[in-house]
């Protein structure tokens, strides 16, 4: 969902880096920018990626505290990133978001580390990819993370758009050269496709010239060499007159950037994006053995997967026909959702009633031999198996960012993002570890949980499908407290 807001002030920062051992130097200049940021107007701030750091892994400094107290001693947002290690050793990037209160907005583990020795040269170690995609609200504004490479993979970006984001922020690490002008041209393209403002800057090595921007879909808005504060007003009021608008022979055009495209889009055509490749690159295989810190945790081989679904987060699985999916709560204190595209919840309702009672009456809770159905009346997935009766219902929406007076996204905005589809196209959701139970004058399904250690919930894929599965982020449902879900998925013959 769009802001309602009218326009922002951004400012990127693109640093000289000091690199190792001066390496924390950065933190002190980088403090003194944000203040400069502030006082040019700017709400929201923007360092490269592994700034202030630490960017190498052989820095133990911690930048976060400094960061968080720039962000709210100036009531400005601030984006910047480091380095972190997870419990199981491995070595991640992490984008964070501090708001103008200095609370954390987000923690993107970023999703697609770069290929070859480049983080071995930049940070002396491989890193290992995170799980999901990095959407949230700040200032009143839908914002996306998209760090370094990320920004040359088009469907990150039009993913984090259809999550409703008119600000891209595109962090990169630097070391550009001959690449330096299409680095650039690829920001202008994701602002123009996707009908929003990227903000791009680097860190500076040595005397390598900068390539700071902030580019909307009509032009570039601001830009900077060298050491530069680029500061620039986004015009949100202005994509989204462009995300409602169709294309028009009108003379002269009323637009330079094509409109519509987003709402142009024919997603039953674009299966290829989601298939497998042969060749494709591995970056669990790059980054090392198995994820930890909010990344997902596979295992199983070629017969099927196991991955952590953290609280507040969504993960999207492809199931080919005869494949099992299984959710379980592990610790009995996380619930959520699932959805599939074209997940029609009032005919999976209606269809369930009829099979179960033979008259039209509608069918509540997801049991066993419950299959969920699409807008065409297809069936598309089959409830298999159940831990915990009366625990799963296909009547709630999912939970969404209005429903909360923090704006934190909710289990649509979760789902649609990782599904690459508007929230909007969400026409159904099976929510799970709920307590559900109709009275004379409402259904009620939250009011309490009696979630147990062990519940779970198996499906078994009817046909080719995508599938997203959320951690709720609601923390006020009695029985309810923030945890993890476990999905397993058993590949068919596997």
């Amino acid at each position: 969902m769009a802001s309602t807001r009218d326009g922002i002030r951004c400012a990127v920062v693109q640093p000289h880096h000091h690199p190792a051992p001066q390496e924390e130097r950065n933190v002190t200049t980088a403090v003194a920018q944000v203040a400069a940021a502030a006082a040019a107007g700017a709400e929201l701030v923007l360092f490269p990626e592994g700034h202030p750091g630490p960017m190498r892994v052989a820095s133990s400094f911690d930048a976060a505290g400094a960061m968080r107290a720039a962000a709210r001693e100036h009531a400005v947002a601030v984006c910047w990133s480091r380095v972190e290690r997870g419990d199981d050793g491995r070595w991640r990037l992490v984008a964070r978001i501090e708001r103008p209160d200095g609370e954390t907005a987000l923690r993107y583990v970023r999703a697609h580390p770069a290929t070859g020795d480049v983080h071995p040269v930049l940070s002396g170690s491989a890193l290992a990819p995170g799980d999901g995609l990095g959407l949230t609200e700040v200032c009143g504004v839908r914002v996306g993370v998209l760090v370094c490479s990320e920004l040359w993979i088009p469907e990150v970006a039009r993913c984090l758009a259809l999550g409703g984001a008119e600000l891209l922020l595109a962090p990169a690490g630097g070391g550009f050269g001959a690449v330096a002008e299409n680095w650039r041209l690829i920001a202008q393209a994701r602002a123009i496709e996707n009908h929003c403002a990227v903000l791009l800057t680097q860190n500076r090595f040595g005397d390598e010239p900068g390539s700071a921007l902030v580019a909307g879909p009509e032009g570039p808005l601001a830009d900077g060499p060298h050491d530069a504060l680029v500061v620039a007003d986004v015009d949100l009021a202005r994509l989204r007159w462009l995300r409602s608008r169709d294309d028009s022979m009108e003379s002269p055009k009323p637009f330079r950037a094509l409109p519509g495209l987003l709402r142009a889009r024919r997603p039953e055509l674009y299966g290829a994006l989601v298939a497998a490749r042969a060749d494709g690159y591995d970056y669990e295989g790059a980054g090392g053995a198995a994820c930890g810190g909010g990344a997902a945790q596979a295992g199983g081989g070629a017969g099927g997967e196991r991955v952590e679904v953290p609280h507040a987060t969504a993960r999207r699985f492809e199931l080919r026909a005869g494949d099992r999916l299984r959710v379980t709560s592990p610790d009995g204190a996380q619930g959520g959702d699932l959805s599939f595209p074209g997940f029609d919840q009032a005919v999976t309702r209606n269809v369930n009633g009829w099979e179960r009672h033979r008259r039209p009456v509608m069918a509540f809770h997801a049991d066993v031999g419950m299959r969920l159905y699409d807008g065409d009346c297809a069936p598309v997935l089959e409830v298999v198996d159940m831990v915990g009766a009366g625990r799963n219902d296909v009547v709630m929406p999912g939970c969404y960012r209005e429903v909360y007076a923090d704006g934190r996204p909710g289990c649509r905005e979760l789902v649609s993002a990782a599904l690459g589809v508007e929230r909007r196209a969400l026409t159904g959701m099976l929510s799970f570890f709920v307590t559900s139970h109709a009275t004379d004058d409402y259904y009620d399904a939250l009011s309490t949980s009696r979630v147990a250690p062990g519940d779970a919930i198996e499906l078994r894929a009817l046909r080719p499908t995508a599938v997203a599965v959320s951690a709720c982020p609601d923390t006020e449902v009695p029985g309810w407290r923030p945890g993890t879900l476990v999905v397993e998925v058993a590949r068919a013959g596997g």
